[in-house]
């Protein structure tokens, strides 16, 4: 493989991206095809949320273990805080957003009308309205998901991705590729939500790049993504609640 000679790229990068690039999309693809076939809805949440954990963490610790047999630089992959202004930068526009995003959840808990907002706009969101948790026992585990994509997709996308391509071009084609293929893995959301994915994720990259740290992007990731989740939850079991009524 002429390309790998000519980068600080191995064998075992070229599978690590066929994996990310070609076998994800596909075995995405290739599920939600499969129940539609047979009638069924293309998601089951706790179904989807058991397997997506599993495919993230399964290819996170192989990322972190080849990188550590390769011996490479820990700072390279992101985990590093440094002392200086753009990190403090970083930390800093973290804080904005999620305090943002916490305080969007509150006023919703006392507007009806965020509430009926954010119900009508979970209807544009494709296939992903399958996987909003319907009972307790889904929300716990998509709370476990949360964290679970905080901490990997940081790690995978963020951190390797980013770096692997950097060794195939320059910083900005790799921080291109990186958030179109995250925005294209969420695809079944559709285009409404592939907007919102592409804002968040070019947010997390800016982080990244700023402060060269992967720790902010995973705070804030998986802030969002807890807090989205319960604010979602509030919402659909205030009309649960209104129809009971």
């Amino acid at each position: 493989m002429e390309f790998l000679q000519q980068s600080n790229l191995a064998v075992f990068d070229a599978v690590l991206l066929a994996l990310i690039f070609i076998a994800w999309p596909l075995a995405g693809e290739l599920g939600r095809l499969s129940k539609r076939e047979d009638g069924a809805p293309p998601f089951e949440p706790l179904e989807a949320y058991n397997s997506s954990m599993i495919m993230l963490w399964a290819t996170a610790i192989v990322t972190l273990v080849w990188w550590a047999v390769a011996n490479r630089p820990w700072p390279d992959l992101g985990f590093q805080i440094s002392n200086n202004a753009a990190t403090k930068a970083a930390f800093v526009i973290a804080a904005a957003v999620a305090l943002f995003v916490f305080v969007q959840m509150i006023r919703s808990v006392f507007s009806e009308p965020m509430r009926a907002k954010m119900r009508t706009d979970i209807t544009k969101v494709g296939d992903a309205i399958y996987l909003v948790p319907r009972n307790a026992k889904e929300y716990r585990r998509s709370m476990a998901l949360a964290v679970t994509a905080g901490f990997t997709e940081e790690v995978i996308f963020r951190g390797y991705l980013i770096w692997a391509l950097t060794q195939l071009s320059n910083i900005w084609v790799a921080v291109v590729v990186s958030i179109a293929l995250f925005v294209f893995l969420h695809r079944y959301q559709g285009w409404h939500g592939m907007k919102q994915v592409a804002m968040i994720t070019a947010l997390l990259t800016g982080l990244f790049i700023l402060s060269g740290s992967l720790i902010p992007g995973i705070v804030l990731h998986i802030f969002v993504d807890v807090v989205n989740i319960t604010r979602l939850k509030i919402s659909m079991n205030s009309e649960a609640g209104a129809h009971h009524e």
